[in-house]
């Protein structure tokens, strides 16, 4: 159903259906509002895609997804989802995408964010309301390959543990950080321009 002129709320008895086979859902680039109807009750155990961006999209991010234990890409980006992070998603090992950018999430990102999916290769936190320091721990996510945290509202360092994450390709804006201190020395340790 994606790239659709679909509109109006998702319906509660697409997540909610007494069955536990869903496993596939596109309904991006549309402009679907309100909340995820999903709620601790709805069995998505199966659910492995949840692409939803470029929607009209509000609320929090539910916590019910703690509970797809399968999923492997959840595309929120470009909607309008608030509050703080969410960490809920430590609970699936399979994740390899977590796209969360162009929202209005804010806070600090947790400590918790190192548990993730060590199968992560992207995460995309940028165009956010995202405050506070880069959690030193986030180098636990070992197989990212892309880490965007441009556009927040981050301070601090960037913590040097980054350098142990030896797949990654693409580091977004996040060098803003290391120009007060010595910007000749991080652009040829990530090998990043000024863009």
């Amino acid at each position: 159903m994606g790239s659709n002129k679909l509109e109006g709320d998702i319906p509660l008895g697409l997540f909610c259906n007494g069955s536990s086979s869903l496993d596939y859902v596109d309904i991006s680039n549309n402009s679907i509002s309100g909340n995820i109807p999903l709620n601790e009750e709805c069995d998505v155990k199966e659910l492995r895609f949840l692409l939803l961006w470029s929607n009209k999209l509000t609320g929090r991010v539910p916590r019910a997804l703690a509970n797809s234990t399968k999923l492997k890409w959840l595309d929120f980006e470009s909607n309008f989802f608030e509050g703080e992070f969410f960490s809920g998603l430590t609970n699936s090992p399979h994740l390899q995408e977590l796209e969360l950018a162009g929202n209005r999430l804010s806070g600090k990102i947790p400590d918790i964010i190192g548990n993730l999916s060590r199968s992560l290769v992207q995460l995309h936190l940028d165009d956010n309301q995202i405050s506070g320091a880069i959690p030193p721990n986030i180098s636990n996510l070992l197989n990212l390959t892309l880490l965007n945290l441009s556009s927040n509202s981050l301070n601090g360092t960037i913590p040097k543990e980054l350098c142990q994450m030896t797949k990654l390709e693409r580091l977004y804006h996040i060098e803003q950080l290391a120009f007060r201190r010595n910007p000749i020395v991080f652009r040829e340790r990530f090998q990043v321009g000024s863009s």
